[in-house]
């Protein structure tokens, strides 16, 4: 998740931090993005692909997988 700058860079900075935190709380990797394109809001095609890729590389697997219990259940 990326802010636009107009948010300003204290703001910005925090907000990509508790991404960070989040993740690391949970135990999750945080992906960077993928080949921004030239409105720097969604992938261009070749993110498209890597995502496709790497993060969804078999949508099956998961299943019959456990669900995550969220931050507040813990």
């Amino acid at each position: 998740m990326k802010l636009p700058p107009n948010y300003g860079q204290s703001y910005t900075n925090g907000f990509g931090a508790l991404y960070q935190a989040i993740a690391k709380q949970c135990h999750l990797t945080l992906i960077p993005l993928f080949s921004l394109g030239s409105q720097v809001i969604h992938p261009t095609g070749e993110g498209y692909r890597l995502m496709g890729e790497k993060v969804f590389p078999n949508p099956g697997a998961t299943a019959g997988a456990k669900p995550v219990k969220a931050i507040h259940e813990e």
